[in-house]
């Protein structure tokens, strides 16, 4: 014991807080209560942070004075049991410090409160004089050993009621504690600072704790049962080695180190930095596996963890009294900041220069500096990396070098930046540039690729991007492997070249490389192609053709071929490139080159390639290269294939006198013939119609406001080739030609109805739904206003003008076409009209009189009488049906052999109706024929068929009221006529929807019948209809 260090405590009890020896209060301090809540609550919102307690303590040790001979170090002992026997004590922390020892301000600093002997001008880490109350929040009683004195500070004082600051002699110094170093003992008798917790603590000290302290080199952590040490060896700086022994084999952490002093700006100040000139900012980048510790944020001792950035920053920062982040003051944000980021500006190339510079250390970098905006502390460290990106050459290029920002270019595909190198870059863009690396991508580094994009506006070059820059001086440049690799990356690009894919630049870009050398475009605007693929040696050199060597190769050949469809050279090639073009010139072949040229087109049309056929016959249809001679005219012509006739007897009296009208020349073999018969020569009449001869279906019609439709076969634009010239020139063989093979299987086409409608489904609820008869313009007017039909003396009349039994045998007879002319009527004809019957029955009737006189009978036969089944109360039953279509299923059909109708379980239509359609007599009656069901069942029951109604689009609900009771033959016609026709099906609903009475028209076919109901039934299908609708 140091009788100089127990007088000095002793006077400082006496003086200071009025205690005497014994340590009795003589005098009450006024302030003592104000000063101890005072000190209270500072210590304990010091530090929020429970390891700040552990950096106060290293503060204080780099702060210390150490001997000249002296290496620096600092030792925590973590003991499980406490030497000071405190009560409540969880084990004790020892902390050794080969300091010179407290001088006797050093114990009046600790003594008092925001009083301290560092300062920051003499290059002292600390500021604070209440740092080392920090203690407190592991102990109540901390114990100091130094140069002599041997205190401790409790934190409760009864006699002066203050706390932390009143110092009390150790009278005996626990056996563990050195004397002749530094040491303080904390017994650990808080509650959230036990052994374990203040373990987990010290395990959790990083070496790049004391990375920028300047006196300290070593830190010890001693427990129970393991220890480890941090070791700085700074002595090869910038190169710092830091050593620890934490894991087993021990670990050595490097960093590059970077530092700087910068002056003062005269207008920075802060008043807990008076008299500061300078100050020194450094960087320390982590080099090797220990990346982790990048990120943080230190003013000589760790401050934040969290800064993102790929290294980690060191200044003399000022700092909030809980030491966990920086002061946004202009001290900080002003002064050290930007300095920071000049630091990092001139670190990076040398950085780089040592190896240290990777895409994963750029990618860390760009994604925290993306982060940043103008607004924010860091931002000069954003500005000072964007400078360096553009002054210095730190992007890594593909080719293993560095290059500036302004000298790069990223490319968006890989096969893009492996095709174009160095020398076709520099040819694109005319001075010299580099490939940006390849792991820096959209969908690789993507933050570092943003950043790029973004911040630095380098380019990115696509694959549109390029060939829309590729010219004919830039391919001309390129070898015949740089075309084959070119080609093969195409088939994976076909928004480039596929017709269909919008734009596709490459359609129109000459980068199809001939055999002369030359480039063209793969096809011109009418995409017919500029050239051709051949494998062989000798070739039509008047055709252009793919670069030989180019061709050899498989992959580039199959792209052109396949993908590009670039034709392969042939002899279709040839006859659409050299043959046809002569026929549009006013010097047609004669007639040896013109044998010579169908001799081609023959052996064209014998390719196995229906692409190659349809492309030949489209080139040869529309092209005037068949020989041809007129009926009148001597003289032969090349006229197009879909103008011409073969020679017929038929034909050529029906045209006969048509200059217009050509026929092929008799000298063609039959195997050109054929060809031209593909190419549409015709030996038959042309007729354009819509409807096919005979047919009686719907036509739908072009019209330009709403929809138009042809009933029962009739076109109204039916056009007959010749026919106007053949009315004019009539004679008995062409009028029969006209009448037999013209008139009568397009009947239909004379006159008819036109139902115009602005409902594409022509339903009857449209707004427009007109009928009208016409007469077609081209064909039943010329028909009807002219005169060729012949009679007897060698005369031809108007069609009104003679009836059918007038015209010669040779002339088909229907009664039908006779009527839609309008001819004359014979007897039996005016007989019919008069009875208001057709001609057909009429003759029937004369022809078949026993099978009439039996119609005749059975229609004088009593028809059984209908049921009748009335609504007594039309609200209740409508009330309980629409209760049953509440809870009726949805028609539903599954998918199985065949789709199967899977909801009809829970009705019963068969029974329902045979109740309702089976009368007083016990006869059921059919719906439509109102006659008794044709034949009983082994059961006694009249067979009969059930068929809905409407289909599931009108009633989509399962209920027995949707069910009609149809005898086999009604049932028959009424699926034909109505089941399969949506129209019919569509005026049946709303025929139902809006009926008073319970019978409903309809139409079978020809035959006008009518579906009658019992009451109840046609009360129940109204009210099923409404709900649906």
């Amino acid at each position: 014991m140091s009788s100089s260090s127990f007088e000095h405590i002793r006077r400082m009890r006496t003086e200071k807080y009025g205690l005497d020896d014994d340590g009795n209060l003589n005098e009450v301090n006024p302030l003592a209560a104000d000063l101890k809540d005072s000190i209270d609550h500072l210590a304990q919102g010091l530090y929020t942070r429970n390891a700040h307690f552990i950096f106060e303590l290293i503060q204080n040790a780099e702060d210390n004075l150490y001997g000249s001979n002296i290496e620096p170090s600092l030792t925590f002992k973590l003991l499980r049991d406490d030497p000071t026997k405190t009560s409540g004590a969880d084990g004790a922390l020892v902390v050794e410090n080969n300091e010179v020892g407290f001088l006797q301000e050093n114990i009046d600093a600790i003594c008092a409160v925001g009083k301290s002997t560092k300062k920051k001008q003499d290059g002292f880490i600390g500021e604070k004089g209440i740092g080392f109350k920090s203690v407190f929040r592991v102990t109540s009683v901390p114990f100091v050993f130094s140069n002599g004195y041997q205190i401790l500070l409790p934190k409760i004082n009864e006699k002066t009621g203050l706390g932390f600051i009143v110092p009390e002699w150790v009278e005996r110094v626990p056996e563990i504690i050195n004397t002749s170093i530094t040491t303080i003992l904390l017994p650990l008798d808080q509650p959230e600072f036990g052994y374990e917790a203040v373990k987990k603590l010290l395990w959790e000290i990083e070496p790049e704790t004391i990375l920028f302290l300047s006196k300290l080199k070593e830190i010890k952590i001693v427990t129970d049962d393991s220890e480890f040490t941090v070791i700085k060896d700074d002595s090869s700086e910038p190169n710092i080695h830091m050593v620890s022994n934490k894991n087993s084999d021990g670990e050595i952490f490097k960093f590059l180190l970077f530092k700087k002093t910068f002056d003062k700006p005269d207008e920075i100040s802060h008043e807990k930095r008076n008299n500061i000139r300078e100050r020194e900012v450094s960087v320390a980048f982590p080099v090797g596996d220990n990346s982790k510790s990048a990120g943080k944020l230190f003013a000589y001792l760790p401050v934040r963890f969290d800064t993102g950035f790929p290294f980690i920053i060191n200044a003399d920062f000022i700092l909030p009294s809980s030491r966990e982040d920086i002061q946004d003051t202009p001290w900080n944000r002003k002064w050290l900041m930007p300095c920071v980021g000049e630091l990092i500006f001139e670190s990076l190339p040398i950085l780089k220069d040592k190896n240290h510079i990777s895409v994963p250390f750029l990618q860390s970098l760009a994604k925290s500096v993306l982060l940043l905006n103008e607004t924010d502390m860091f931002y000069p460290i954003a500005e000072a990396v964007k400078k360096a990106f553009t002054i210095f050459k730190l992007i890594p290029a593909d080719d293993g070098s560095f290059v500036s920002a302004g000298n790069c270019k990223l490319a968006s595909a890989d096969w893009l930046r492996k095709l174009v190198r160095q020398d076709q870059l520099r040819l694109l863009y005319q001075r010299e540039l580099k490939w940006v690396h390849g792991d820096i991508t959209e969908k690789g580094r993507n933050q570092l690729w943003k950043y790029f994009r973004e911040k630095m506006k380098i380019e990115e070059l696509t694959p549109d991007g390029f060939v829309r820059k590729i010219s004919s001086a830039f391919l001309n440049e390129q070898s015949d492997q740089w075309m084959i690799d070119f080609y093969i990356q195409l088939p994976k690009q076909k928004a480039l070249w596929k017709k269909e894919m919008g734009t596709s630049p490459l359609r129109k870009q000459s980068f199809i490389r001939l055999q002369d050398g030359s480039h063209v475009s793969p096809f011109d605007d009418a995409e017919k192609p500029n050239a051709y693929l051949t494998k062989k040696t000798l070739i039509d050199a008047r055709l252009p053709t793919v670069k030989a060597e180019i061709a050899g190769d498989d992959e580039a050949y199959r792209f052109l071929l396949s993908d590009l469809k670039i034709p392969e050279f042939d002899i279709v090639a040839e006859v659409i490139e050299h043959v046809i073009p002569k026929y549009k010139s006013s010097n047609p072949p004669q007639m040896d080159e013109h044998e010579r040229d169908i001799e081609k087109i023959i052996e064209a049309f014998q390719t196995d390639s229906q692409e190659k056929r349809k492309r030949l016959k489209s080139a040869l249809q529309k092209k005037p290269f068949v020989l041809s001679r007129t009926s009148i005219l001597d003289s032969e012509t090349y006229r197009r294939p879909d103008a011409l006739y073969f020679q017929g007897d038929f034909l050529e009296i029906y045209f006969s006198g048509n200059s217009d009208v050509g026929f092929v020349c008799s000298f063609y073999k039959e195997s050109a013939v054929e060809i031209f018969a593909n190419l549409g020569v015709s030996s038959e009449i042309r007729v354009e119609c819509k409807t096919a001869p005979g047919s009686n279906a719907y036509v739908n019609l072009e019209y330009e406001s709403g929809y138009r439709r042809g009933l029962k076969g009739f076109d109204p634009n039916i056009h007959v080739d010749g026919l106007s010239h053949a009315l004019f020139e009539p004679s008995i063989e062409k009028s029969q030609i006209i009448w037999n093979k013209i008139c009568v299987p397009y009947s239909s086409c004379i006159k008819g109805k036109v139902l115009r409608s602005s409902r594409q489904d022509f339903s009857l609820n449209a707004n427009i739904h007109i009928e009208e008869e016409l007469v077609s313009e081209e064909f039943g007017k010329l028909l009807i206003n002219s005169a060729w039909l012949p009679t007897g003396n060698n005369e031809f009349k108007k069609p009104a003008e003679i009836s059918l039994d007038e015209l010669p045998t040779q002339f088909e007879r229907d009664e039908k076409l006779s009527d839609r002319l309008g001819m004359k009527k014979n007897v039996v004809a005016k007989l019919a009209e008069e009875a208001g019957l057709s001609l057909e029955i009429l003759e029937y009737a004369r022809n078949n009189t026993q099978k009439i006189e039996k119609l005749i009978a059975n229609a004088h036969k009593v028809l059984p009488t209908f049921p009748s089944n009335p609504v007594h109360n039309p609200e209740r039953r409508q009330d309980r049906i629409s209760e049953q279509l509440s809870d009726a299923p949805e028609k539903n059909y599954e998918k199985r052999e065949r789709s199967v109708r899977t909801t009809t379980n829970s009705i019963d239509p068969l029974t329902w109706l045979r109740n309702q359609y089976t009368n007083d007599d016990e006869q059921m009656i059919c719906q439509i024929c109102k006659d008794e069901m044709p034949f009983r069942k082994r059961d006694g029951k009249h067979y009969f068929e059930k068929k809905e109604v409407l289909s599931l689009e009108y009633l989509p609900k399962e209920h027995e009221a949707q069910y009609l009771a149809l005898c086999p033959l009604c049932a028959a016609k009424y699926r034909e006529f109505i089941i399969s026709e949506p129209l019919a099906m569509d005026e049946l609903k709303e025929k139902i929807a809006n009926s008073e009475g319970c019978e409903i028209p309809i139409l079978l076919g020809n035959e006008e019948a009518s579906i009658r109901f019992v009451e109840t039934h046609h009360h129940d299908l109204k009210v099923i209809i409404d709900g649906a609708e």
